[in-house]
């Protein structure tokens, strides 16, 4: 048994979703302490005992990162995040983890360094930094950005999972520390059985998006949507408060599904055999890539901004992005399961 203390990173919910499937594998043979922020904490508080931290968020505007907006609140919060996180030592002290676990949680890994703990790495940002992919039109600056960030937050690691449905090659001074893995699922999505209902299934980070809206307004489909923090009916579109239950059996009994270009919502709808209508947020590199590889493995389609006639082409397309999905393999977290105990009792001794 391993003392283990786990941070997650609570912009979003993939995250947390990731997380908890790994968490509840963990807890069989281990002693695992977990931190986290925001969307994250919330999620992960309903099973587990969280400690909360304070962490970075994104802010947007119609679907679009606003730098200036996200650097002033972050400079705005930066120094009580600092003080609030300095707890953080205290508590890792306390525990006297063996390894610490990141799923892209910043605070966490920098105590680590400073303590002299083990760490290992696990999500899919790091993709960007450690594997070769191809250039995306109109993306560099972003990309530079992306690593940048990536670098900040976790500059240095163990070992890195780095999850995945597609599978670039890795850079050849990487090998040794870095392993790509397939998507990590909860137990709720494996152990879901999907079916072809009449609804599309719509999740958007931006609660600004509007001309999303306009546009579903004017289809004859109808539309379950999450995202915008509501319970009302508008027309063919009802909005949905975040409830778990009723996420995943909408998601589960949908016939396709919207979204952004978020990793872990894309794996979970993927499994499920869902057609994905991708519209990556402006400026996030990381989306862009995953949408790009979604739509060339068919799996889907990828759009900058959703119209009326790529939704409609979308739509007559679905037939072959159900077929493509055959082909989409899972051996239901597995495999990472064993690479990861493998590498926690070696970081452990």
């Amino acid at each position: 048994m391993a003392k283990i203390l786990f941070s997650v990173a609570g912009e979003g919910n993939g995250h947390a979703f990731r997380s908890k499937a790994v968490i509840d594998h963990l807890l069989k043979k281990n002693e695992v302490q977990v931190f986290s922020h925001g969307k994250g904490f919330r999620y992960l508080a309903k099973f587990f005992p969280v400690k909360r931290i304070l962490g970075f968020h994104i802010a947007y505007i119609n679907n679009n990162t606003s730098s200036i907006l996200t650097f002033l609140f972050t400079l705005l919060k930066f120094p009580l995040m600092f003080l609030w996180n300095l707890r953080l030592a205290y508590n890792i002290i306390k525990i006297k983890p063996d390894v610490i676990i990141s799923d892209f949680e910043p605070f966490t890994n920098y105590f680590s360094y400073l303590l002299f703990k083990p760490l290992i790495s696990i999500d899919n940002q790091h993709m960007i930094s450690y594997t070769k992919i191809p250039k995306l039109k109109n993306q560099s600056l972003y990309k530079i950005w992306a690593d940048i960030v990536i670098h900040l937050f976790i500059p240095k690691a163990s070992f890195r999972f780095i999850t995945t449905f597609f599978y670039p090659k890795l850079k050849n001074n990487c090998k040794n520390k870095v392993k790509l893995v397939e998507p990590i699922l909860r137990g709720e999505i494996l152990n879901a059985k999907p079916t072809k209902g009449n609804h599309i299934f719509v999740y958007q980070t931006s609660k600004t998006y509007s001309t999303l809206l306009n546009t579903l307004k004017e289809t004859n489909e109808d539309f379950i949507i999450y995202g915008f923090d509501k319970e009302e009916k508008d027309k063919n579109l009802t909005f949905r408060k975040f409830n778990d239950k009723k996420f995943l059996k909408e998601l589960s009994e949908s016939k396709a599904v919207i979204i952004n270009g978020g990793f872990t919502l894309m794996g979970e709808a993927l499994y499920l055999g869902k057609p994905v209508l991708s519209i990556p947020v402006k400026k996030q590199f990381e989306q862009n890539l995953n949408a790009h590889y979604l739509e060339e493995m068919g799996y889907g389609k990828y759009e900058e901004d959703i119209t009326l006639i790529n939704f409609f082409e979308f739509m007559k397309n679905l037939p072959t992005y159900e077929k493509n999905l055959k082909n989409f393999k899972h051996k239901k977290n597995k495999d990472f399961f064993n690479d990861l105990d493998k590498k926690i009792t070696e970081l452990a001794r």
